[in-house]
């Protein structure tokens, strides 16, 4: 639609409103189409479109013209040259299966025995005595190393128990520490409370006495 909102022949069905480059685009629906009063500077173009319209429209059944003649004949010629392609490859393939059964014929005919050379190894005098005194050094070595390594997690069990005990230990000297401190708190505790005691009877009695020997005092009087 145009920026004063005049009606164009398009008509777009749920096509409300939508923002096009910052502008506001609606389309109105009308029953009867009132075109605007631009047709008299129109070109042939948009007046033939206009009047026929731009629908597309089915071909009529007619002969078949020159251009589809000459459009068909490439189709054909396409079909030509991938069946001559197929066939040089299977030639080729063929050729090659022949020359390699010719190669494998001319290969499994029998061919004379190549003469079998034997390397002698030489007799090394330092060979014996490895052989008979290495290996059990060696075995040796291995269990000596076997019997350290024993030694070790024996030692290291050994350290590792005592370890334990030593740490049970203290904690309980620290048990221990922690119930005779309880301990001699709540005595010093108990001490304190008859202390005041003691001490709030002895205010009590003297208090009493002070009473007793002023009645006397006022009696005689």
């Amino acid at each position: 639609c145009y920026e004063d909102q005049r009606s164009t022949i398009l008509a777009v069905d749920n096509f409300n409103g939508i923002k096009i480059k910052g502008r506001t685009i609606r389309v109105d629906h009308v029953k009867n189409y009132r075109p605007p009063k631009d047709h008299e500077d129109i070109d042939d173009i948009t007046k033939r479109l206009r009047e026929d319209g731009c629908a597309p429209t089915e071909p009529a059944a007619a002969a078949p013209s020159e251009e589809d003649e000459q459009q068909d004949v490439p189709v054909k010629k396409a079909k030509k040259d991938k069946k001559e392609k197929k066939k040089k490859k299977k030639e080729k393939k063929e050729k090659k299966k022949k020359s390699r059964e010719s190669s494998s014929s001319t290969d499994s005919s029998p061919r004379p025995p190549a003469a079998i050379r034997v390397k002698e190894e030489k007799q090394d005098a330092a060979y014996d005595k490895y052989n008979h005194h290495g290996v059990p050094e060696r075995g040796r070595d291995r269990e000596d190393t076997d019997r350290e390594m024993d030694r070790r997690e024996d030692r290291d069990d050994r350290d590792r128990r005592r370890d334990d005990r030593e740490t049970e230990r203290r904690a309980r000297d620290v048990r221990d520490r922690d119930t005779d401190r309880r301990r001699d708190d709540g005595r010093r505790e108990d001490r304190r409370e008859e202390d005041r005691e003691d001490r709030w009877r002895d205010r009590e009695d003297s208090r009493r006495r002070d009473r007793d020997t002023r009645r006397r005092e006022m009696e005689r009087r």
